[in-house]
């Protein structure tokens, strides 16, 4: 993902796990909490929480003179 008002980007490689039972109702709940007006998806059947795991992350700042670039293996 980007912003091009800021010009920074970040780019991330990992593992993406489909969350079910308890581990998916608890992490619904947080989402919910945390924003209230996606109460209204829980029941939808297409309403789905991933879990996850980076393995690689690129972070790129053009805004200033110095372009700011890193990256991290994990």
């Amino acid at each position: 993902g980007g912003d091009e008002i800021r010009k920074t980007t970040i780019q991330i490689e990992g593992t993406a796990l489909l969350l079910k039972g308890a581990e998916r109702k608890t992490y619904e709940e947080l989402h919910c909490a945390r924003h209230p007006n996606s109460v209204k998806y829980r029941n939808d059947p297409k309403q789905q929480y991933f879990k996850m795991t980076p393995h690689w992350i690129r972070y790129h700042d053009s805004s200033a003179n110095l372009t700011e670039e890193w990256e991290i293996n994990l």
